[in-house]
């Protein structure tokens, strides 16, 4: 099974085994991660230690999930889907 999309996104398989794409810095950390039934984009506000934004999708919407995470990547970070599937992959080089 591939952990990957051709974009470098995670596949929804990475999502079934527990993989969580997220960006943190500074301020805000936002993640995108599935349960058994929806998904979910969160957004957490690191200086007051809590949950800033939650929004709840549907099982057969990742599409719009998505959408919406890389919204709030934008929002919170200036960083456009390509911009942030860049900096995560120089970020996991880092860490290997």
């Amino acid at each position: 099974m591939k952990f990957y999309n051709k974009d470098n996104s995670l596949s929804f398989y990475s999502f079934s085994c527990g993989y969580i794409e997220s960006y943190d810095e500074d301020q805000y950390w936002v993640k995108l991660e599935k349960d058994n039934c929806c998904w979910h984009v969160k957004i957490f506000d690191n200086y007051l230690h809590s949950s800033y934004s939650w929004e709840s999708f549907a099982i057969d919407e990742l599409t719009l999930a998505r959408k919406h995470f890389y919204t709030k990547i934008k929002d919170c970070f200036g960083l456009s889907k390509l911009e942030y599937l860049k900096a995560v992959t120089i970020k996991e080089n880092r860490n290997n």
